[in-house]
């Protein structure tokens, strides 16, 4: 029994070193390549994650991660939109566009009356205005507004973390395509799944740290499907403090946002390189890759300007837990959320929940499922078919 452990002690070492590329992958043995595509999109992530967290530092530096109402005079404040200028003898009260931030007495904001007309005031479903936290206003006053730049680096993060997730799935279905989660690239494999499996927990918690009322909705959704899952309603209630959202869920949420989750996607994604290059795959990050990342920060700052990248502005209403909520309206999620937001429509949440585990031990036994050509085809196109049926909710979700 000792020796039988000791063998398989030995062998489990062995295989490692194998795929972490310290002993050398048997000459008789068919290895899977890495397709060149797959490193250029490797490197395009590189980038993309570089200028996320960039831009992500200069971002929190005027975010303040608290969820509670702001008073200003003993009186809760309300975000307003200026629908045209409002001028009073020779003073300019605001302009077209403008983002204000005015105290609320009794069911209509502090302005004069006859100019309140010309403003569009955040308001429930009751038409009461809602009371906004410092975490909304720093985002929709302090960053779109007063700081230079603020709106063009927003907005240079948001749509980096879109191309990055990108670059991320396309690469795993390069790897799928190609075979190329076979032996010896099955830690590639894994660490992929890894980083875009982080990653899309990291753009979740970013798009709650906005705390409007999309940012709010999305929450409740996760959570709840969360607690279906083995430890989700421990870990759920750790997170919110609680049974229900509250105030308490956006530090922690930040936590993870700016320190845990970078961390962990800095660490997958370098021993995901380290482990290619020592199996021979040729990966390089030289300056060369810098400056192709200014260009790129240079695009996306165009594309901050043209593109409808900061939501609706229903979506954008500061959340008001203890007031009316839009019951009806409809969230809408990013694109690589919608393929998971339609089955949670389409099915019962705890069947929806089970699906998505299932989902994922799929992709990661894969490398390990078949040892036969005949179970390996079957593999690959129970794959495929996930991949299609994935792409079909994605569609639905996006135009139903």
């Amino acid at each position: 029994m000792a020796s039988t452990l000791k063998t398989r002690r030995l062998q489990l070492a062995s295989w490692w070193r194998k795929r972490c590329g310290y002993e050398t992958f048997p000459t008789d043995t068919q290895a899977a390549k890495l397709p060149v595509l797959w490193v250029y999109l490797v490197q395009a992530s590189a980038i993309f994650f570089g200028i996320i967290a960039l831009t992500g530092i200069l971002l929190s530096l005027h975010y303040e991660p608290s969820a509670r109402p702001i008073y200003q005079h003993g009186k809760p404040v309300a975000l307003v939109i200026a629908r045209e200028t409002v001028i009073v003898g020779t003073d300019t009260l605001c302009t077209l566009g403008e983002i204000l931030r005015l105290p609320i007495n009794g069911t209509m904001v502090e302005f004069p009356p006859e100019h309140l007309a010309k403003l569009q005031v955040m308001s429930n479903s009751a038409g009461l205005p809602l009371a906004v936290s410092p975490a909304t206003a720093s985002v929709e006053h302090t960053l779109m507004q007063e700081i230079p730049f603020g709106a063009v680096i927003r907005g240079i993060h948001i749509l980096s973390v879109h191309c990055f997730v990108g670059c991320l799935l396309l690469s795993a279905l390069m790897l799928f395509w190609k075979r190329g989660y076979r032996a010896p690239f099955e830690l590639v494999w894994m660490l992929t799944l890894g980083i875009i499996t982080v990653s899309c927990v990291s753009a979740f918690s970013g798009h709650i740290l906005a705390w409007n009322l999309r940012a709010y909705m999305s929450a409740q959704i996760v959570f709840s499907a969360l607690e279906y899952l083995p430890f989700g309603e421990t870990a759920a209630s750790l997170l919110r403090g609680g049974t229900a959202i509250r105030p308490e869920l956006l530090p922690r949420i930040h936590a993870l946002h700016v320190l845990v989750l970078p961390l962990g996607i800095l660490v997958l994604l370098r021993s995901m390189l380290h482990i290619a290059r020592r199996l021979g795959v040729e990966i390089r990050l030289d300056a060369l890759l810098f400056l192709r990342g200014a260009l790129v920060m240079v695009v996306l700052g165009i594309a901050t300007a043209i593109l409808p990248i900061f939501g609706t502005y229903t979506g954008r209403l500061p959340v008001d837990i203890s007031g009316v909520v839009l019951a009806d309206m409809r969230v809408r999620p990013e694109w690589y959320f919608l393929a998971g937001y339609q089955l949670l429509r389409s099915v019962p949440m705890d069947f929806a929940a089970m699906l998505l585990a299932l989902w994922g031990m799929f992709w990661l036994s894969l490398p390990f499922v078949g040892n036969t050509r005949r179970k390996r085809i079957i593999m690959w196109l129970t794959g495929l078919v996930c991949i299609v049926v994935a792409l079909v909710l994605g569609i639905f979700g996006a135009v139903w």
